[in-house]
């Protein structure tokens, strides 16, 4: 016996399974609807008319039988078919509409899903650009931020401009009185001559300070109106700088020009040379009235040697003529003569020491007044007892290993007897302040090691030679010290400016080796005014060597500033057995003394009288000697005249109070002064 049942295992599949005594068989048969198209058939429809709904529901109801009769095995649709024959045919319209229906969902889909994914793409544009926007403006804020730091340091310094601009009329008034003070005040030897040197030496460098960021243009043709905008577009088209927050002003013949920041400056000048040849524009730097007038004699000295037909170049303040350098024009320098009645010799030894403990195995301390050493090797200031007549200022070596010495380390001994400042110390230099009678010297013990870069040592050391100028007065400043420089013979100083000094104006030497180093070391000392005294003095004719571990290599040199060339008395190269492998160079040099006038001086005689002060009589002698009238004369007379009175009142004043006393043994007597000044107990003379 066979039966059949007949079920639906997914879209458009019908199984079909038929028992029979031999067991069950399966069979799936197709229908030809898929899954879609069946899905669509179950989704109602919407009549375009009320009256259509009728008609689409007995439409769906005739489908479903038929595609239900399509799935039926052949034996059901046989055995049935009788049953069926009266069964309405779905449709064919209806078939067609739903597959459009299920085509346009399709599309739909289609088109919703590229919707979507532009969608996307759009948002993820608008992310980037958005990121982008936020990248700018933070760009844009942290460029006004910096610009707004740069506009407040740039207003800070045009106030302190403006602040050190104000003292510089006073303190020009207050010299130009002090100029017109009696001659006794101003002279040499008077007590404000220092100080107004001082103040006129402190009244440059406020001026240069105010000048540092300006310039000058000339030749530059200008509208009349907008003469600013045309010097900005100038300065910018050329040098390609910011020119958006400088100040211009228009004077008679130039342009003055304020670029509120120094580096905008060194761009003009680095530049200027390439970009302005063959034009007849001019830009300098904006001139003190000093430097002004150095100007003036330089272009004076270039004219006059051109209208002889000589050959003349110049670089900065210094003209080259006959591979000689003229300083300033070579303005006139006197030549200050000492009076030999108070002059003292003082004696500064440089030396390598290679170590500390070789200055206590030498003689040098025995016979000089200062010591300036370098490679003491110890890292702390010692307390060393061949050192206990000196002020000591140390500069501490460097440890640079764990194991071994340090390296560097120097010291500078100073005689007690004279006073003795530090103005500033480093690894590579120890600068003092020493005041010997009436002469101040600033003395630069320096040490520069060959491993270390010249040109960044020289650039720091210029930055604190042109402080100490601005900042003290000096009649002496020396350098010296290993400078691991060799120079050979070079001497480009014109023999004119020795005349009349101690030292000569050709230099010799034993090594007439150069080096790159030597050439830089010369280039700034010849830029600071100072003379290489190596090779040009009595003992140092031709120049010793100074360093023995390669034969014949000088290179501990000592330099002095052009305007004090007249101390200088000799050079010498001490040849002194120790286990230092340079040797010591001994400068000797002639100073003014502090001899102050002595009230009592020592002559024998049989007649002396003598001052008893008596306590009881103080008021009477202070009555008696504030009663004495000072001559209207005095005030123009000459000091040693002064000192006569003053020292005769006194006398007369005691005399009046009963406390002088007449002896006629021989003994101190109080004499009235005589023109003339005597030496101190402790100073040697020549």
């Amino acid at each position: 016996m066979l039966s059949s049942d007949t079920s639906r295992s997914k879209a458009g599949t019908v199984t079909v399974k038929q028992t029979s005594t031999d067991g069950i068989v399966e069979k799936k048969i197709k229908t030809g609807v898929n899954k879609k198209a069946f899905q669509a058939e179950k989704t109602p429809l919407k009549p375009s008319r009320p009256s259509d709904t009728a008609d689409i529901e007995t439409q769906e109801s005739s489908y479903v039988e038929n595609n239900s009769l399509t799935a039926r095995p052949p034996e059901m649709a046989t055995n049935n078919m009788s049953s069926d024959a009266n069964v309405v045919q779905p449709d064919p319209d209806v078939g067609q509409i739903l597959n459009e229906i299920a085509a346009l969902r399709a599309e739909q889909d289609l088109k919703h899903t590229e919707l979507k994914n532009k969608l996307e793409s759009n948002l993820m544009k608008d992310q980037a650009a958005f990121t982008k926007l936020e990248e700018s403006l933070s760009n844009l804020k942290n460029e006004i931020s910096g610009t707004k730091t740069d506009l407040f340091k740039r207003i800070s310094t045009v106030e302190e401009n403006t602040v050190k601009i104000n003292p510089i009329e006073g303190l020009k008034k207050l010299v130009s009185s002090m100029e017109n003070q009696p001659a006794i005040l101003t002279s040499s030897e008077g007590p404000l001559n220092k100080k107004i040197s001082f103040l006129i030496n402190k009244v440059e460098q406020l001026e240069k300070e105010n000048k540092k960021t300006k310039i000058t243009i000339a030749g530059l043709t200008l509208s009349f109106n907008n003469h600013s905008q045309e010097v900005k577009h100038f300065l910018t088209s050329n040098f390609n700088i910011d020119c958006s927050n400088i100040i211009v002003k228009k004077l008679r013949s130039y342009i003055l020009v304020d670029l509120l920041d120094p580096s905008l400056k060194s761009t003009i000048f680095k530049a200027k040379k390439n970009k302005l040849t063959g034009t007849k524009i001019f830009i300098n730097p904006d001139r003190t009235n000093k430097e002004q007038y150095i100007d003036w004699q330089c272009r004076q000295f270039c004219k006059q040697n051109y209208s002889e037909g000589k050959k003349v170049a110049r670089k900065d303040n210094k003209q080259k003529l006959n591979q000689r350098y003229y300083p300033n024009g070579l303005r006139e320098r006197s030549v200050e003569k000492l009076d030999n009645s108070s002059a003292e010799l003082v004696k500064i030894t440089f030396w390598n020491l290679h170590g500390y403990s070789n200055l206590e195995l030498s003689s040098l301390r025995e016979y000089s007044d200062i010591i300036a050493a370098c490679e003491t090797w110890t890292t702390l200031p010692l307390n060393l007892r061949f050192l206990e007549k000196y002020h000591n200022f140390w500069s501490d070596a460097v440890r640079e290993h764990a194991v071994g010495r340090a390296s560097d380390g120097l010291v500078t001994a100073i005689n007690n007897r004279y006073n003795a400042t530090i103005l500033a110390k480093s690894p590579s230099w120890i600068f003092n302040k020493v005041e010997i009678g009436n002469t101040i010297i600033i003395l630069g013990s320096v040490y520069f090691r060959k491993c270390l870069v010249l040109h960044s040592l020289l650039s720091s050391l210029q930055v604190l030679i042109d402080s100490i100028k601005a900042t003290h007065t000096h009649d002496l400043f020396i350098i010296g010290g290993d400078m691991n420089a060799r120079v050979g013979l070079l001497n480009p100083w014109p023999p004119e400016m020795f005349l009349g000094l101690h030292i000569h104006s050709a230099r010799t030497s034993l090594d007439s080796a150069e080096c790159d180093r030597g050439h830089q070391l010369l280039d700034f000392m010849l830029d600071n005014d100072f003379v290489l005294l190596n090779g040009r003095t009595n003992s140092d004719s031709p120049a010793q060597p100074t360093y023995d571990f390669h034969g014949t290599l000088i290179i501990d040199l000592v330099w002095a500033n052009t305007s004090s060339l007249h101390y200088i008395l000799d050079l010498e190269v001490i040849l002194e057995p120790s286990l230092s492998d340079h040797r010591p160079v001994c400068v000797s040099i002639q100073v003014s003394s502090n001899s102050k006038p002595e009230s009592c001086c020592t002559t024998p005689t049989c007649n002396t009288t003598k001052i008893k002060w008596d306590e009881k009589l103080e008021n009477e002698f202070q009555s008696q000697l504030y009663s004495t009238r000072f001559p209207s004369n005095q005030s123009e007379a000459q000091p040693d005249d002064q000192y006569n009175w003053l020292q005769q009142s006194i006398f007369n004043a005691a005399e009046n109070t009963g406390m002088v006393q007449r002896f006629n043994t021989a003994e101190n007597t109080l004499s009235v002064r005589k023109s003339g000044k005597s030496p101190g107990p402790d100073q040697r003379t020549l």
